[in-house]
């Protein structure tokens, strides 16, 4: 289970500061480039040999922008990998890959995969070179971290240099670096000391005045391993007899390692040796973390002492005031460190320090590795919410899901924390986990008071999320009423609930005026998890209130918004995204509705939302329909796992079980009776707003079916209240469906009218695809209409419908009939006897141009742009006398 930084360790993000009496390593230095490197620099050595030490010293000698990222443990998850990878790069570039951080702190963090392409662009785009240092990569094994480095590596911008330090070989594409030589390698035998070098070590590093036989016989028995070195530098500086320790002194090297580590130790005197053992369980310390730890005073001075004498301190940051030990030390002190009850204090002394600086994951991180889950439990009570409401959902629900059962069900407002990570990041049915909630009150009605309205509002939201949208309504309200007068976090979720229920409902005037009010509480709560709904519902009111430019505007508003606080990449996001597809399609902007899909996919790129990845596919069905795509729009529909989805719903956008039935609709694959019927039970109320969907749906199957009568009388009780709600858009649709009805019962003036009354109400808002999804079967009552008027509008939308020969000539020909003017009739006849336009003025008494300008309105009811075609056309419809 990956658990996301809440926030960034900056220590890890500092390159180790630079000690001047280290033996410099000129040579190696040369090879990793006099200037600039190589576009990858590999240094591979076990522990002890300076890896990091030498790539230190060549930082030293150039003043190149350097990104730092010390790698730990902790870090094998992608998540993490890239959070800090990318934070690294942002020290030198501020500006660099926040949308991206911001995404990877999400609940719902999308595939790094998704995002590469974007941050190598923005790579590319800076002027200035960059060194990308990964120092400890060997600590990564995870597959997915492996083979975003590989396409990361593969694209890397020329004036990027990537550095990795390692103790093993890496899992990267190297080959055809070396054969394009573009690789640097450095490994353990070129890190080796040399003579001369252990000579200038001793001396000049551990002030070691030792005779030239000395060195030589340390050298060789070392073989030159720089921590060897150090480690028996720090024992000759205490024995007296260095002939007999050089005798006793043998050469493998995990025996050097292990008997060195107990004669450096056994030389301490008692307070710096417990120093040593205790704090070596910390990956990095300072010195009031330390006191902490020790529940003593003093670790500055000892840390002061250890750094003077080399003992394997690396300072973390430039001020000296964080610390960590060198791998091999730490892990060969911990080797040491045999009391497990011990170690257990040190971390939850530590994860107390932590908590009391309000560093939510570091403090949680020791608790756990206390295995004081009773702690972390408590932690996570105070935490919690935080968490929830900042959008670090994902990281929350994993840690919740490390505690042992009975810890987390050990108090009903955990629970309650748990079942809000759970609802806003899983498909997860948390009716269960909601029975237990309600048997921990039984058995503690001292808790009622605190937990049973929040109980109420999970419970209102699972409702609205079942569709059961009444019940909702009562729940909420009753939650409210009970809920303390503070304003606070718990005040965000009803008023949340209150807008889109409100909204389902169609209650549309309702909703708008709560919006404004609730979106401010977020902001001022800093709820990311209330916010980037109610800007959704915010943008989908305006558009099913017909304002579909002002829609679009509040789109780009509230991603701007976003962009500010930092949420634009929470999983969340994904439904405003949703709602702008919707806009741009309704618009024929199809390309920008395609965008606006994929950057939803990318948000809620995971296995855990099974019915938000069909709700984003299933729109891209109806896209690629719209666009002509018919067979990969077909593939859509057949795809197996959409038919897995359970009944959850996303209350303020249409159902999987919705999509799809209108997808099968527009393929015309479904089995019409069936689908007709099960519409028809989902209707429970013409005048229910949350049926319109349902209801419109079901109107233009009855008109599929020829039952014109049936479509008039459900749209024409539907109308009333709909107009009264202001509900522009499904009364656009359905006035549509209102002309094509009444079409079909051979009622062609009076069609004509309320196809006119449609026309009027969404040419404002350029509201083209409403018509076209009304197919050929409009395309007679459009062309009736085109003399009176709107001729660009009507004109842009019959250019979208199937052409004439698509159409039938039977229903191209008594379209003409009713739709031309008798002058036009006139003018048919003479141009189908081929009279020139002088002629056929003579004969009408009008001018040439008059002549002109009936022509250009035939030609366009005939949809022919020359008079060739013209004549063709009218002898093929016989619609000449």
């Amino acid at each position: 289970m990956s658990v996301v930084p809440t926030t960034l360790i900056q220590t890890k993000l500092t390159s180790p500061s630079s000690d001047d009496s280290l033996v410099q390593r000129a040579a190696l230095c040369a090879l990793l480039g006099a200037e600039r490197p190589r576009a990858v620099s590999l240094v591979v050595a076990p522990a002890g040999f300076g890896k990091t030490t030498l790539v230190c010293q060549w930082l030293d000698s150039h003043s190149l922008p350097t990104a730092w990222f010390s790698v730990d443990e902790w870090d094998n998850d992608p998540v993490r990998f890239w959070s800090y990878l990318l934070s690294a790069i942002q020290q030198c570039e501020p500006e660099f890959a926040s949308t991206a951080l911001t995404a990877l702190a999400s609940s719902q963090p999308p595939k790094m995969e998704a995002l590469l392409p974007a941050l190598i662009n923005q790579l590319a785009q800076r002027s200035e070179p960059l060194v990308l240092v990964l120092d400890d990569y060997h600590l990564i094994d995870n597959a997915n971290i492996q083979r975003t480095m590989q396409r990361f590596i593969e694209h890397l911008p020329p004036h990027v240099y990537l550095l990795i330090t390692s103790r093993s070989e890496v899992a990267l594409p190297l080959s055809r670096l070396r054969v394009s030589q573009q690789l640097t390698e450095i490994h353990e035998h070129q890190l080796r000391f040399s003579a001369t070098e252990t000579a200038s070590f001793y001396a000049q590093s551990m002030a070691l005045s030792l005779d030239e036989r000395t060195c030589e016989t340390l050298h060789r028995r070392t073989e030159g391993w720089v921590a060897a070195l150090q480690l028996a530098g720090l024992s000759l500086q205490r024995v007296t007899d260095r002939a007999e320790f050089l005798a006793e002194f043998a050469g493998d090297d995990r025996l050097i390692a292990d008997y060195l580590t107990e004669e450096v130790l056994s030389q301490q005197r008692p307070e710096l040796r417990r120093f040593l053992l205790l704090t070596a369980h910390l990956p990095r310390f300072n010195a009031e973390l330390c006191d902490a730890v020790l529940d003593a005073n003093g670790s500055s001075e000892l840390l002061v002492e250890l750094e003077q004498r080399h003992m394997f301190l690396i300072p973390l940051d430039q001020r000296r005031r964080w610390y960590r030990y060198h791998h091999l030390l730490a892990s060969l002190l911990v080797q040491q460190s045999a009391d497990e009850a011990e170690r257990r204090t040190v971390h939850r002394r530590a994860s107390e320090w932590y908590a009391e600086q309000e560093s939510m994951e570091e403090a949680l991180l020791h608790a756990f590795q206390a295995e004081d889950f009773v702690w972390a439990g408590a932690l996570l009570d105070r935490f919690g919410m935080r968490l929830f409401h900042g959008g670090s959902v994902r990281a929350l629900r994993a840690w919740m899901q490390r505690l042992p059962t009975e810890v987390l069900e050990a108090s009903a407002q955990r629970l309650i924390i748990y079942v809000w990570a759970l609802f806003a990041s899983t498909d997860e049915n948390v009716e269960p986990w909601l029975h237990k909630i309600e048997t921990l009150i039984e058995s503690d009605p001292e808790t009622r008071c605190c937990t049973e309205p929040q109980l109420n509002l999970i419970r209102s939201f699972s409702a609205m999320h079942h569709g059961d949208v009444h019940r909702a309504l009562a729940l909420v309200e009753s939650s409210q009423s009970q809920l303390p007068a503070d304003e606070s976090h718990t005040h965000t979720a009803p008023g949340l609930l209150l807008c889109v229920a409100y909204f389902v409902t169609g209650q549309l005037q309702k909703c708008e005026a709560l919006l404004e009010k609730n979106i401010a509480l977020s902001l001022r709560q800093q709820s990311a998890i209330s916010l980037i709904p109610l800007l959704a519902v915010q943008v989908r009111l305006l558009l099913r209130s017909g304002r579909v430019q002002q829609a679009e505007q509040q789109l780009q508003s509230s991603w701007h918004l976003l962009q500010e606080r930092g949420w634009d990449q929470i999983a969340d996001c994904a439904w405003l995204w949703l709602v702008g597809e919707e806009v741009a399609f309704l618009q024929r902007h199809f390309d920008l509705a395609g965008e606006r899909l994929q950057r939803a996919q990318a948000l809620i790129a995971t296995e855990s939302w099974q019915i938000a990845r069909s709700v984003v596919v299933l729109r891209q069905g109806l896209l690629v329909l719209a666009m002509g795509k018919r067979d990969e729009a077909l593939r859509i529909y057949r795809d197996p796992e959409l038919l897995e989805c359970g009944t959850m719903v996303l209350p303020f956008l249409p159902s999987v079980q919705q999509l799809r039935q209108q997808l099968a609709f527009e393929l015309g694959e479904a089995n019409k009776e069936h689908d007709a019927l099960t519409l028809q039970a989902n209707i429970k109320r013409v005048s229910d707003a949350s049926c319109e969907f349902d209801l419109l749906l079901f109107a233009r199957r009855l008109l599929q079916r020829g039952e014109a009568t049936a479509v008039l009388q459900l749209l024409e009780a539907f109308l009333p209240e709909a107009e009264a709600q202001q509900r522009r858009l499904s009364v656009l649709e359905a006035r549509i469906l209102i002309a094509l009805a009444q079409q079909q019962l051979g009622k062609q003036q009076q069609a004509a009218r309320t196809l006119r009354v449609a026309l009027d109400a969404a040419r404002k808002e350029a509201l083209l695809q409403p018509f076209v999804l009304a197919g050929a079967a409009l395309v007679s009552l459009l062309r009736l209409l085109l003399n009176r008027g709107q001729e660009l509008f009507i004109e842009d939308i019959l250019a979208r419908l199937p052409a004439d020969d698509e159409v039938g000539d039977e229903v191209v020909a008594s379209t003409l009939e009713v739709s031309l003017s008798d002058k036009e009739r006139k003018i048919v006849n003479l141009l189908a006897l081929g009279l020139s336009n002088r002629e056929m003025a003579e004969r009408l008494f009008v001018s040439p141009n008059t002549i002109k300008t009936h022509l250009k309105h035939i030609y366009s009811k005939l949809n022919v742009s020359r008079r060739a075609q013209a004549v063709l056309k009218i002898n093929a419809l016989g619609i000449s006398t």
